[in-house]
């Protein structure tokens, strides 16, 4: 009789651990509870090419010779569907552009088509792959003909990185003027 309870006991134990790995892996957005703290921002890059913006490379872009800025970050200990935000600062301070991208990671399923942030839905779009267990995710800020260009907005720029509403990480990029 013992026995057969022990069997019992532990096959309650297996499903009870099944069960909390489906819910955990499940792929919906866990705006609530902001990003696990294993989740980190690997890496970001910059480029004036969509083709090779995931690639080591400059900081430094001369403003008149750039169409747009390509920023590349990549995430590790993601697996699900999730939200970031790219908040451009300006040289001087001021907040220029927020963007929102929502993703499901590369190796996660798709469970839902948008997610909700801010009262705005965001189409979920895949991630691309980065090195074992990574996802990279790559945005666009227009640069030509925009504000940027209009007003000189040459200097250090700032870029704030935040997953579900939660701040991760910030880097750094530089505008100037042809020498």
């Amino acid at each position: 009789m013992a026995s057969r309870r022990n069997i019992v006991r532990g096959v309650a134990g297996i499903l009870l651990l099944l069960c909390a790995i489906a819910v955990t892996l499940d792929g919906r957005p866990k705006a609530a509870e902001g990003a696990p703290p294993t989740v980190q921002v690997r890496e970001v890059f910059f480029g004036d090419r969509e083709e090779t913006v995931c690639q080591p490379g400059r900081r430094e872009f001369v403003l008149d010779d750039l169409q747009g800025l390509y920023v590349c970050v990549v995430w590790s200990g993601l697996a699900g569907t999730y939200w970031t935000q790219l908040t451009f600062v300006s040289p001087d301070g001021h907040v220029y552009q927020t963007m929102t991208q929502a993703f499901v990671t590369p190796e996660a399923r798709a469970t839902v088509a948008t997610v909700e942030v801010q009262g705005q839905q965001h189409g979920v779009k895949r991630a691309g792959w980065g090195r074992k267990g990574e996802s990279v995710v790559v945005a666009t800020l227009p640069v030509a003909g925009t504000y940027i260009t209009q007003h000189n907005l040459t200097g250090l720029w700032t870029v704030k990185i935040s997953l579900n509403g939660r701040p991760v990480d910030e880097d750094h990029f530089v505008l100037h003027q042809r020498q």
